[in-house]
């Protein structure tokens, strides 16, 4: 589950950063647009289910992340290797899929609530966009 204090903790993100560590020379950008992509793509009246909303949860940590040039989380989560390109046409696209987490019809969200971690979510989700925001 993606909380307030690691984004990167769960299923759905350790898929995307095993992707991205394989990943050819370059083609990081593309691996982090699909991620975002999707959840983007899920309608209001669908349902988002919860590996794909971690995959882009994620992926918005990482732009925010790549675009901070903060080196130190990317070595933390084994990425130092990973040739980032830019990512400046990611941003809004990572703002909308954090959007589309924190929205009703989100399996992330309703995990969170029969947990009681929903406003933990929803902060964490808050923390990355003002990041992605303020870089």
């Amino acid at each position: 589950m993606a909380t307030v204090l690691d984004p990167f903790d769960n299923d759905g993100a350790a898929d995307l950063l095993d992707e991205l560590r394989e990943s050819s020379p370059g083609s990081s950008g593309e691996i982090l647009e699909q991620a975002l992509q999707v959840t983007v793509e899920v309608g209001a009246s669908e349902y988002l289910e919860k590996d794909f909303a971690e995959a882009a949860v994620a992926a918005a940590a990482l732009v925010a992340a790549i675009r901070n040039g903060d080196r130190e989380m990317l070595g933390r989560r084994r990425l130092s290797g990973v040739e980032f390109v830019s990512v400046e046409h990611l941003v809004d696209s990572a703002l909308v899929a954090l959007d589309r987490v924190a929205a009703e019809g989100s399996e992330l969200l309703e995990l969170g609530e029969d947990e009681g971690e929903e406003d933990s979510i929803v902060e964490g989700l808050g923390r990355i966009a003002s990041a992605l925001r303020d870089s």
